[in-house]
């Protein structure tokens, strides 16, 4: 038993079998990356240090993944912005994580 091809070598398509059997190649299908962006800002709190509002922007972040990843399970990337604000002084914390990975 052997495989015909077609006549422009592609065996994309419809592939016939000798000995009176047909079947046809079934093309995968392709995949669909989603990627998300969430923006989020946080306000500084009295007395809070840059670490802290960095280790509140990293607790932020990995929530807003996990939510991401929760609700679409076809979602292959999120990326966080976290906009951290001190009066009119601001920072900008960016993150970004795909599925079984660290933020």
């Amino acid at each position: 038993m052997g495989c015909e091809e077609k006549p422009n070598g592609d065996f994309g398509g419809v592939i016939g079998v000798r000995g009176g059997w047909s079947s046809e190649v079934i093309a995968p299908q392709i995949a669909q990356a989603d990627t998300k962006r969430v923006e989020v800002s946080l306000d500084r709190q009295s007395h809070e240090t840059y670490q802290n509002l960095l280790s509140r922007a990293e607790a932020v972040a990995l929530s807003a993944v996990q939510q991401s990843f929760d609700q679409d399970i076809q979602m292959t990337d999120v990326s966080v912005m976290i906009m951290g604000q001190n009066q009119r002084d601001r920072t900008c914390f960016v993150f970004r994580s795909q599925p079984n990975s660290m933020v």
